[in-house]
């Protein structure tokens, strides 16, 4: 009886190891990151980051990194978190689909185009938007604002 009890106690440490390797696999933390700045999750970042997540790991080969979608989020705190932890303001890469185009560029440029568009919305209410999400994050009456503090903070660390 207490051969069978020490069997069912190892194999559920056995399994519970598996379960946590797995949910803490570095592609896993990637997608929680950009799944994070997409809920503007400023906490679950940090936890993130914490727990040790690669912030310079591409969405796919050649594309958009972490840094990149926080600046078009205009979410100046995870971009200031992303920056802390070492990601590359000099990175250059396509958002996702255009891998490989002549639209690559790094987050500042991200973040001032970004800008450009909250600046149109704000002077041309009419524009329509086919993304729901993508109305709301430029709408926003703080969105030029937050774009510009963003756009400020990345031109600090950017290289021409």
């Amino acid at each position: 009886m207490n051969k069978l009890k020490l069997k069912l106690v190892f194999c559920f440490l056995i399994t519970g190891f598996i379960t946590i390797s797995c949910s803490m696999s570095p592609e896993n933390m990637k997608r929680d990151l950009f799944k994070s700045i997409n809920n503007d999750d400023l906490v679950q970042v940090k936890k993130l980051i914490k727990e040790g997540v690669n912030v310079n790991a591409p969405e796919s080969a050649g594309g958009w990194s972490a840094l990149h979608y926080a600046a078009q989020m205009g979410n100046e705190d995870i971009v200031k978190e992303l920056l802390a932890a070492g990601a590359d303001p000099n990175y250059i890469g396509a958002a996702s689909g255009q891998e490989g185009t002549v639209l690559s560029s790094k987050p500042l440029q991200v973040a001032q185009s970004s800008l450009n568009l909250a600046n149109m919305v704000k002077s041309n209410p009419k524009l329509h938007f086919k993304k729901q999400e993508d109305e709301k994050l430029m709408r926003n009456p703080n969105a030029v604002t937050k774009f510009e503090k963003v756009v400020r903070l990345l031109e600090k660390v950017t290289k021409d």
